[in-house]
């Protein structure tokens, strides 16, 4: 189950990479997406 990934994530103010679409359906956990890290990463360089 996914609530462990939400639940440690909530805990430690993180945030999860994932493309499982169902993440995206929530908003207390900021959700990336491959795409949009390597997006991110681009943008760092």
């Amino acid at each position: 189950a996914d609530v462990q990934f939400i639940a440690a994530a909530l805990a430690t103010k993180s945030t999860i990479w994932s493309d499982d679409k169902h993440f995206k359906k929530q908003d207390e956990v900021k959700i990336l997406t491959t795409k949009e890290l390597i997006e991110m990463l681009k943008q760092k360089l």
